[in-house]
């Protein structure tokens, strides 16, 4: 649910302020968003990385030239932000078939992966700063207090 209490300076809702992403090769901390989260989805996916992607104004150049689709946002879809407008209740869901569900689409979309596929799962670790660990969470919340148009003061 989204929180119901605060207000953004903008006035407008929070869901409001959630819509447009507008990416800028200009602002370091979008870089540094890109950077991390590209090297650690190569990393656990287990694609090689080249070294001017750890340079920012080489990873910048390349950015730049990437064209993003304008999100539109789809017409019709309704963001419930009230929980008793909810209809649904912990006894109406059945959990079995749920899982069962969400195995089966797994097992789909794991038939379209490449031939000896694995995953390498990446162990977290906050203390080394090699690793964009960190950086991944630290680009993470500043868009997120950018987005939601928190400041300092």
């Amino acid at each position: 649910m989204l929180p119901l209490v605060w207000v953004p300076h903008s006035g407008l809702p929070p869901s409001a302020s959630l819509v447009r992403c507008i990416f800028s090769a200009a602002d370091p901390s979008h870089l540094n968003f890109i950077m991390s989260a590209s090297i650690l989805r190569a990393e656990s996916n287990g694609v090689a990385i080249p070294e001017w992607a750890k340079n920012t104004a080489k990873l910048a150049d390349v950015v730049k030239k990437i064209a993003v689709p304008t999100f539109e946002p789809k017409k019709g879809v309704n963001i419930v932000t009230d929980e008793k407008a909810s209809n649904l209740s912990s006894t109406s869901v059945d959990d079995v078939a749920v899982i069962d569900d969400l195995l089966a689409k797994l097992q789909e979309y794991a038939k379209r992966l490449p031939p000896g596929f694995q995953m390498k799962p990446i162990q977290f670790e906050k203390d080394d700063d090699t690793n964009f660990h960190m950086d991944l969470i630290a680009g993470l919340g500043k868009y997120a207090c950018k987005k939601l148009q928190y400041s300092r003061g």
